[in-house]
């Protein structure tokens, strides 16, 4: 228990003989297992509890949703701090992001998104329970990826000569395009049991999408924290190659 707590109090902040190679493998480990750790304990306690159901504790309000509201809420605060820590310009890009994972923590635990799915497809006169206007669902997610892919893009100078940023960003879209796949399969799809393993894997892979995002924002705190180590505004990046979490360990 105590090796835990330190581990989690090094990936608050870390020792300050670690360097980025140190730190950034030690926080993808700890979100990985953490994520890990939360499907199969979700998958078992669903399994064992009435009513049996491995699908149930990834329902809304459930465990696992409530994990991945967590973390998208920490995304935010880790962002809020890389704001305080940026030089003038990158401050308003970081208080951006903070916002926009806030709003997504906010989204996930109360289905705006869903919500606002079904009120679109009422003021066109379709059924939102039908299968293709139920797909506009995914379309409003894709949406919010758009929206956040020119939010980047717009302040891409903040960001992307961070070490680790690009490839992190890249993965946890990878993860979140995924989802959305998963999403539409499983809204075409008839049978209860692939229903309920598409859920699942789709959920998974959400809180997956949310992994890479926050290993990506405590490696970009990390190097904040030291601007003499690790450039981070007008002067050339360094190599992102030993920063990429090794996924294999």
């Amino acid at each position: 228990m105590k090796k835990i707590l330190q581990d989690f109090q090094n990936l608050h902040r870390a020792p300050n003989d670690w360097k980025l190679d140190d730190y950034a493998p030690h926080a993808w480990r700890l979100t990985r297992n953490v994520w890990i750790l939360m499907i199969v304990l979700c998958v078992v306690l669903g399994a064992v509890m009435p009513p049996h159901n491995p699908a149930k504790m990834f329902d809304e309000y459930r465990p696992f949703t409530i994990y991945t509201v967590i973390l998208l809420g920490v995304c935010g605060v880790v962002c809020a701090q890389c704001a305080r820590l940026a030089v003038t310009g990158g401050r308003f890009a970081w208080t951006l992001m903070a916002i926009g994972f806030f709003f997504l923590a906010v989204d996930d635990l109360t289905g705006i998104h869903e919500r606002l799915d079904k009120i679109l497809n009422h003021s066109i006169g379709l059924d939102p329970k039908a299968a293709l206007p139920d797909l506009l669902d995914a379309g409003i997610i894709v949406l919010y990826g758009i929206v956040g892919v020119i939010a980047l893009y717009y302040h891409r100078r903040w960001f992307f000569k961070l070490r680790g940023f690009t490839p992190g960003i890249a993965k946890a879209a990878g993860a979140a395009v995924i989802m959305v796949i998963l999403d539409v399969l499983g809204d075409l799809v008839d049978g209860q049991v692939t229903k309920v393993l598409l859920g699942i894997i789709e959920d998974s892979f959400e809180a997956l999408a949310v992994s890479f995002f926050f290993w990506t924002f405590v490696t970009a705190r990390f190097q904040l924290r030291r601007p003499g180590e690790y450039p981070h505004s007008d002067s050339p990046p360094a190599s992102p190659v030993s920063a990429t979490p090794n996924t294999d360990g």
